[in-house]
Formats: structure tokens, C-alpha cells, sequence
């Protein structure tokens, strides 16, 4: 379970890493912002897999998600399956760079 800290300065990096308006992605439900995170953030990651891959692309690049994790599910993974595994990949990454700063710190 990750911290409620480390969730809302995930939403603030995601928010800035995929070019989102302010506010675009935000957590409302502390308790459950986790859960809360992750169902924002498929439909806004299937939304840029259908329109702008590029950015999508981009985005995960800047957000440092492994380029053979992602290769991995854009082409293994089933079409339906790829936003939400991309979508835990992000927050996965965001959630280690947190870690790793705190610790550091």
C-alpha cells in the first residue's frame, strides 16, 4: 500500500509528464487513492493511445517507465489490456522515484 503522500505527488507528476490541464487528473478520495489513481488514468492512457501515441510514447519516456516493459505490452498485451497495464507501469515508476527521493533526502 503506497503512502497517501506519494499518490498525490504521483497525480502531480503524471499530470505534468503527460501534458494534462491542471486539475485533469487529481485524487479526491484520499482512502482509496490508489484505486482512485488508476481508474483516471486508463481511460486518459487509452484516450492517448487512440489519438496521439506520440505523446503517450513521449510521455512514458520522460516518466522513465522501461522501454522493454512498454514494448512488451504495446505488443504482447490484448488491445483491451494495454491502457491498464501501461496505466500501473506509470504509477509502479512514479510511486519508485518517490521512494527513492524520500530515502535519499
Amino acid at each position: 500500500m503506497k503512502n497517501e503522500h506519494w499518490i498525490v505527488e504521483s497525480v502531480q507528476l503524471i499530470n505534468q509528464h503527460l501534458l494534462l490541464e491542471e486539475g485533469e487528473l487529481s485524487i479526491v478520495h484520499p482512502m482509496d487513492a490508489d484505486a482512485e489513481l488508476f481508474r483516471q488514468l486508463v481511460p486518459l492512457i487509452r484516450r492517448l493511445l487512440d489519438r496521439d501515441l506520440p505523446r503517450l510514447l513521449n510521455a512514458l519516456y520522460r516518466i522513465d517507465v522501461p522501454e522493454s516493459k512498454v514494448n512488451a505490452v504495446l505488443h504482447l498485451a490484448e488491445p483491451d489490456k494495454i491502457a491498464p497495464m501501461l496505466a500501473r507501469l506509470v504509477m509502479d515508476r512514479e510511486y519508485q522515484k518517490i521512494e527513492t527521493r524520500k530515502k535519499y533526502s
